[in-house]
């Protein structure tokens, strides 16, 4: 019963892993046209908690109420991600103003949709914390490295037990 019962538990943590690794993985590849982000302040609270990794995408139409992910400045430049509170045309072109949640005013810079990241699709609160602290090599090393170690040497016994079994045979 035990031994079942750790094959389906570590069935279910691969599976996990298998799926987070797509998911990041698959951020980095333009075919599959989303970015995940970590938000890194306050100003969408209680809305985007600080800490919390975003998933963006690209959409046709953005509208008053969306929740989008825009640079402000060049390609260098962190991300923001903010609420669209009004929207005009001006000259043919679609002009969005954000705000922050938290934030008592409108931002000062007016957003042009060629500056849009993506609508904000969802949200894991405070799961940018462990991803930050993955990127750190005491991080990679916790959450990589020794695990990977420790599977390899499980599966190692195993080998060694299968020896010893068929010597004994």
């Amino acid at each position: 019963m035990k031994s079942s019962f750790k094959k389906y538990l570590s069935y279910f943590v691969y599976g996990v892993l298998f799926l987070l690794i797509i998911f990041f993985l698959g951020s980095a590849i333009p075919a599959f046209n989303y970015n995940i982000m970590t938000v890194i302040s306050g100003s969408m609270e209680p809305t985007l908690k600080l800490g919390s990794v975003v998933v963006t995408s690209p959409v046709e139409n953005y509208k008053v109420g969306d929740i989008i992910t825009f640079r402000t400045g060049g390609e260098g430049t962190p991300p923001t991600t903010h609420r669209i509170e009004d929207v005009r045309v001006e000259e043919g072109e679609m002009i969005y103003i954000t705000k922050g949640d938290a934030n008592p005013t409108e931002d000062m810079t007016e957003t042009r949709e060629e500056n849009i990241m993506g609508k904000a699709l969802f949200s894991v609160p405070y799961l940018g914390h462990l991803v930050d602290f993955v990127k750190t090599p005491i991080g990679f090393g916790v959450l990589v490295i020794i695990p990977a170690l420790l599977i390899i040497g499980d599966e190692v016994k195993k080998i060694f037990q299968n020896i010893a079994q068929k010597d004994e045979t």
